[in-house]
């Protein structure tokens, strides 16, 4: 996915297969949204992106690391049957330059 498609994507807001998280707060929550999507055939979680509005808030290089380990863990420890999953950070422009976030397939 390009930036271009991407930024499409988070102009169209939320949907059942598209989810935004300002910051990775509970796991329980995590949890829910990962079973949603693997129960609804698959979806994305856009992390460092405003739930209400959509904009662009970006993460800083610990905030990346530690939630990409964190997606890991959870999808591994807490939901059975196991599913796959795959980040990817990607660098966004915004009126302050450019920011960083992650995105879950």
């Amino acid at each position: 996915m390009n930036t271009k498609e991407l930024l499409d994507i988070i102009n169209s807001g939320e949907t059942s297969k598209v989810q935004f998280k300002r910051e990775m707060d509970n796991n329980n929550s995590i949890v829910a949204e990962l079973i949603a999507l693997s129960n609804s055939k698959g979806g994305i979680i856009l992390f460092g992106i405003e739930d209400k509005t959509g904009a662009i808030k970006g993460l800083d290089y610990e905030q990346l690391q530690s939630y990409n380990n964190r997606i890991a863990s959870i999808a591994n420890d807490k939901i059975k049957p196991q599913i796959f999953l795959y980040t990817e950070v990607h660098t966004l422009p915004t009126e302050d330059g450019e920011k960083k976030m992650l995105k879950k397939e």
